[in-house]
């Protein structure tokens, strides 16, 4: 496996757009299994985003609640996290 500043870190990632994105947010009682069925499964790179959801509930907030509830899963996940600006 890779090593990205000496972590092994898994040729394949985690999308979490999908579980904030639009509509109906994913439950943290459906999301979080699935983020711990990841980890087990040996990927530990995780994408989310600020605007990956509402300002108030977006991918962040989400792993924000996840790792509040699993902190000892913090060290073993490489996150790899995307932004932007809105100039006005």
């Amino acid at each position: 496996m890779p090593l990205l500043t000496g972590k092994v870190i898994s040729q394949n990632g985690l999308g979490l757009m999908r579980m904030t994105w639009r509509g109906e947010q994913t439950p943290d009682s459906i999301a979080f299994p699935v983020l711990k069925t990841a980890l087990a499964a040996g990927v530990n790179v995780w994408n989310g985003a600020d605007f990956y959801g509402s300002a108030e509930n977006n991918s962040l907030h989400l792993l924000a609640r996840y790792f509040a509830e699993y902190p000892e899963d913090a060290e073993k996940v490489v996150l790899c996290i995307k932004s932007g600006f809105v100039d006005r």
